[in-house]
């Protein structure tokens, strides 16, 4: 399951990406993905949904930030390995 979050820019709702890489909305289990809400008993819940009864979002539909509100960016850069050695 790949988390999303979908439409206009300020007004986007939650969504993932399937297994056969169509998008579904979830915004009727989640209201949106941001510190607070992404934690191990969301993604419980969301691991229990059946993606096929999901309604489908338009692929040509905006993908905004997959976080709103995000407090901390980690990232590890293809020269990681250089610097630790």
């Amino acid at each position: 399951m790949k988390l999303l979050r979908v439409g206009n820019k300020g007004q986007e709702k939650v969504a993932a990406l399937d297994s056969d890489n169509t998008i579904r909305d979830l915004s009727d289990h989640i209201q949106d993905l941001n510190p607070t809400t992404i934690n191990e008993t969301t993604l419980q819940k969301l691991s229990q949904i059946d993606f096929s009864k999901l309604e489908e979002v338009n692929a040509k539909t905006r993908i905004g930030s997959c976080i709103s509100n995000p407090v901390d960016f980690l990232a590890i850069g293809l020269n990681y390995k250089a610097h630790a050695e």
